[in-house]
């Protein structure tokens, strides 16, 4: 899927669906980006692996997307993790505590490899404050 600001492509690693978001991840993108999450998953307990090197610009609604693939993922026995994350996009998930549930990783390699090791890395007892 791509349009004029935002691009999201998967392709199959290992165990792993790999997922690329590039540009801008915000209100006017969110319906794409999640439904193209939605088409790569090949199923409910997919390991995700999200490489975020081209991400440019994350909002709230841009992280209520990878919560709702957390929390599928997470429902399912599942796995979500985050790659490549350019520091301003970093600094959004550790000002918001997201970094505690979606784990983050240096590079997309290191991602697939803790995708893979294991199913689902956070706490069973980590759940989303939805107020």
């Amino acid at each position: 899927m791509e349009s004029d600001r935002v691009r999201v492509s998967h392709r199959r690693v290992s165990d792993v669906t790999l997922i690329r978001i590039a540009g801008e991840l915000d209100v006017d993108a969110v319906d794409e980006v999640t439904a193209a999450i939605d088409r790569a998953r090949r199923s409910d307990d997919d390991r995700l692996v999200f490489d975020l090197g081209g991400l440019e610009f994350l909002d709230n609604m841009g992280l209520r997307a990878l919560i709702a693939a957390w929390k599928h993922a997470r429902a399912h026995g599942g796995a979500v993790h985050l790659a490549a994350l350019r520091p301003n996009v970093r600094w959004v998930l550790d000002v918001t505590q997201l970094n505690a549930y979606l784990p983050i990783h240096a590079d997309v390699e290191d991602a697939v490899r803790a995708a893979t090791a294991a199913s689902a890395d956070a706490p069973a007892e980590a759940e989303w404050d939805e107020t």
